[in-house]
């Protein structure tokens, strides 16, 4: 484990010429906004998007981290998927949007008794997990092989739309 450790140490401070994939493209029927009314945030993203349905029924995220980047990574306890002063967590699931990916679903309420759901998962490449432990590994494998990769973290949330669909604009979106 130190070994593993200082492998991955040593890796971290080649960074400052690796550049992130660019953010994951909206649906179309969503437009970009400036602030999340569930207060989602990843500090340090290379590149984020953030967008709402032109309903309003429904809010995009998708935030981008290189691996060897100076500053910042994927997980890590200053980000955060809901901001923990003004809603609290009720109920988590890990759900299975497609055959090869399970996300997990957070259901949250806030002081005046709005319930939000939050789908969401993170990938580093083509692998894809809402299990933090097994992006950990991914980074690591990836760090440790000296591979170039990009992490990211993908949440669709909604205070309006049923369970099954917000897990379908979930499906579609990935």
């Amino acid at each position: 484990m130190v070994l593993l450790s200082l492998g991955l140490w040593e890796q971290s401070f080649k960074t400052n010429d690796i550049v992130a994939k660019p953010a994951k493209l909206m649906p179309n029927n969503v437009a970009p906004i400036s602030q999340s009314q569930w207060g989602i945030q990843f500090q340090h993203a290379q590149q984020h998007v953030l967008g709402q349905s032109r309903d309003g029924s429904v809010e995009y995220f998708n935030a981008i981290f290189s691996l060897r980047q100076d500053e910042g990574e994927i997980i890590n306890q200053n980000n955060q998927l809901f901001n923990k002063k003004h809603w609290r967590e009720v109920a988590s699931q890990v759900i299975q949007l497609t055959p090869d990916l399970d996300a997990t679903e957070v259901l949250v309420l806030n002081d005046t008794g709005t319930q939000m759901k939050i789908i969401y998962w993170y990938c580093v490449d083509d692998f894809c997990s809402s299990k933090p432990i097994d992006i950990k590994w991914a980074q690591a494998t990836r760090l440790i092989t000296g591979q170039n990769a990009t992490a990211e973290v993908l949440a669709v949330a909604s205070t309006t739309l049923s369970e099954s669909t917000i897990r379908e604009l979930a499906k579609q979106w990935q």
